[in-house]
């Protein structure tokens, strides 16, 4: 099936004094070849393609450090040597297909903690993070926290996928707060689940979307 998919990443540092966000494509898992071409047409094989984006936060270059974790263990659970392993097992159902993705989320976070109490000056380290993992006609997402995935179609336009695991999406939830008023909140930067919370294992959200 060819399917354009058109690539593309930036990271933001507005505001700060340095970016601590990382991020992953590859357009073609099926190879051992990690990365894109922007705009490029291509056949999309069996594995699919993967994006993956971490916001770190912690004090000094920890949040960098964190996001960077996160990126690297995700890459490792969808090398093709190990999805290889597992394929004929998880591609039964798409609820086998997305509790991947939270183990893998979830072993990220697992990592982030082992970094941060291994070095006191990254305690309290941690991450969000959102993979999409596009397979055939649908894509699966994974996220923790209030990074974002979205889906854009030219008859329906842009639509969120993921919901943000903050306070203000409580708010909103609650209906204590408009999606307009939200935006600009004070406390919008206060997330609930994240990577490297000491509180417990990472508890991301999974779904599957045409």
């Amino acid at each position: 099936m060819a399917i354009q998919l058109k690539f593309a990443a930036r990271c933001e540092a507005a505001g700060r004094d340095h970016n601590e966000d990382n991020f992953l494509l590859d357009d073609s898992l099926s190879d051992a070849n990690w990365g894109f071409q922007s705009d490029k047409v291509i056949d999309l094989d069996q594995l699919g393609s993967l994006l993956v984006c971490c916001d770190g936060m912690g004090g000094m270059n920890a949040g960098e450090v964190a996001s960077d974790v996160a990126v690297t263990i995700v890459k490792q659970w969808f090398q093709k040597e190990r999805l290889d392993s597992v394929w004929n097992d998880i591609s039964q159902s798409d609820s086998k297909l997305l509790k991947y993705i939270e183990q893998a989320i979830q072993d990220a976070d697992r990592c982030i903690k082992q970094e941060s109490a291994a070095d006191k000056e990254k305690e309290g380290m941690g991450s969000t993070i959102v993979i999409a993992w596009i397979l055939g006609q649908k894509v699966y997402v994974g996220w923790c926290g209030d990074s974002r995935c979205y889906r854009f179609n030219p008859a329906r336009g842009l639509e969120r996928l993921s919901h943000d695991h903050s306070y203000v999406q409580e708010l909103v939830d609650a209906g204590k707060l408009s999606e307009e008023l939200a935006f600009d909140h004070p406390n919008s930067n206060i997330i609930t689940r994240s990577l490297g919370d000491p509180n417990g294992v990472a508890k991301p959200d999974t779904q599957c979307f045409e």
